[in-house]
């Protein structure tokens, strides 16, 4: 039975979603996992995929950033990591800052993704023609 996240997780996440600053508003992905005492969380822009045209199936991926002295406004940072691509081809989080520390005194290793996971559906998908914008998660 998977339960769902507790309310501090969804804090936590709304804290560091307002980190992220990007160009447009695209879908922002969340994968959290309990092991060993520590809360593994990844976020993840979603992509968006292009629908008819000659880009017909191309994924982008969002510009953003993320505000590194914000973040540490949110959590007690123990230590902090920028991997810059796949280690091999079964890494899925590639490219991704990692953060290991507190907050309110939950141990948490948070990864932030460059791009978000292959295996992930698009968040949205835009017509080539109209350019119109539809939200799938």
């Amino acid at each position: 039975m998977k339960l769902p996240p507790p309310q501090w997780l969804h804090d936590f996440t709304d804290e560091i979603g307002a980190c992220l600053h990007t160009l447009d508003e695209p879908s922002l992905g969340c994968h959290f996992h309990f092991a060993d005492n520590v809360w593994e969380v990844t976020l993840f822009f979603a992509a968006t995929e292009v629908v008819g045209g000659a880009f017909d199936g191309v994924r982008t991926q969002p510009t953003f950033w993320l505000d590194v002295r914000q973040l540490f406004s949110v959590m007690d940072v123990d230590q902090m990591h920028w991997q810059t691509q796949a280690v091999d081809l079964d890494d899925d989080l590639a490219a991704h800052v990692s953060v290991t520390g507190q907050y309110h005194g939950k141990s948490i290793w948070l990864r932030v993704l460059a791009n978000s996971p292959a295996a992930m559906p698009p968040g949205q998908t835009t017509e080539s023609s109209r350019g119109d914008m539809l939200p799938i998660w």
